[in-house]
């Protein structure tokens, strides 16, 4: 029994010393910091690629001429994704619609052609001419359009390529590259400029040029002196709203704003006629929204 009782304290004894060493020991105590600040690290670094994924610095977003010289040179690639059409643009790349804007406003031999990448299995319908590559080209032009640029101007295919995604996402995937007119893309272009209507937020009288009529004045200057004894007629049109003497005085205004914005821009008066319809010759009904910003246009015919 004796035995026992001292067995018992000496045991009791060790346990206190343990338990006193392991709470008072600094470097026990460093030790499990470390594992649960490399824990809350590990979580954190996760969540931080999750997030920041798509701003994940890559090479250069280049758009060259046919030879793959560099025209322009932006800090990130364009980015596609897997099962996906949509493109993301990087905000530090954003500028690229002004520049294609400019260049090709004065370089009026020049068109944008479009290369959109896609991988094999990468199409609708199990149909390889509706490949990813052809929507991810035309997901750009659509944004290059409604930025202002001449649709006719632009160009889009797309191209089978062997590349691999990184959780989902590819770095590039699209070309851009500035090419000679062909002469059935003149035509083309040509036509688009022959007939143009024009379309804006008519809140006042006032024309104010946006860059689809700055790319349209760009476009008839370069085509009025390559065709000098044509003329051009500019007729305003609005919806039914209001008295229908106002109205044709309101589309009168309209299309000698944009005749007076012309001639600021260096083509000659006496090749220009402003007219006017009113609400007259309407090409959509006038009870809804949308078919009054419809009828509120401008149409531009070269004769």
């Amino acid at each position: 029994m004796k035995n026992f009782i001292i067995s018992l304290l000496i045991f009791l004894l060790w346990a206190f010393l343990g338990m006193w060493w392991y709470y008072s020991c600094p470097i026990c105590e460093t030790s499990q910091n470390n594992t649960y600040q490399q824990i809350e690290k590990e979580v954190v670094d996760k969540e931080s690629v999750s997030k920041s994924k798509l701003n994940t610095p890559n090479s250069l977003f280049n758009i060259t001429n046919e030879n793959s010289n560099t025209i322009f040179s932006f800090q990130d690639q364009l980015k596609i994704f897997k099962d996906s059409t949509s493109v993301h643009i990087p905000e530090s790349s954003i500028s690229f619609k002004d520049s294609i804007f400019s260049y090709l406003n004065n370089n009026q031999n020049k068109q944008l052609q479009l290369v959109g990448w896609y991988k094999d299995g990468e199409w609708r319908n199990n149909n390889d001419s509706l490949n990813f590559g052809v929507d991810r080209a035309n997901y750009i032009k659509n944004v290059l359009v409604k930025f202002g640029i001449n649709p006719d101007k632009i160009s889009i295919r797309g191209a089978k390529q062997d590349y691999n995604y990184t959780t989902g996402i590819y770095n590039g995937g699209i070309e851009l590259f500035f090419k000679d007119i062909s002469e059935t893309k003149s035509q083309e272009i040509d036509n688009g400029i022959s007939h143009k209507t024009l379309y804006t937020k008519f809140n006042s009288r006032e024309f104010i040029p946006d860059n689809t009529l700055l790319t349209y004045t760009a476009d008839l200057k370069n085509y009025l002196q390559i065709h000098p004894n044509k003329s051009v007629t500019i007729t305003g049109h609005t919806d039914s709203v209001g008295d229908e003497s106002d109205n044709e005085i309101i589309g009168r205004d309209r299309a000698t704003n944009v005749m007076n914005h012309f001639i600021s821009q260096g083509i000659a008066t006496t090749k220009l006629k402003a007219l006017s319809k009113g609400e007259l010759a309407p090409i959509a009904v006038n009870n809804t929204k949308d078919g009054r910003a419809k009828n509120r246009r401008i149409e531009i015919i070269i004769n």
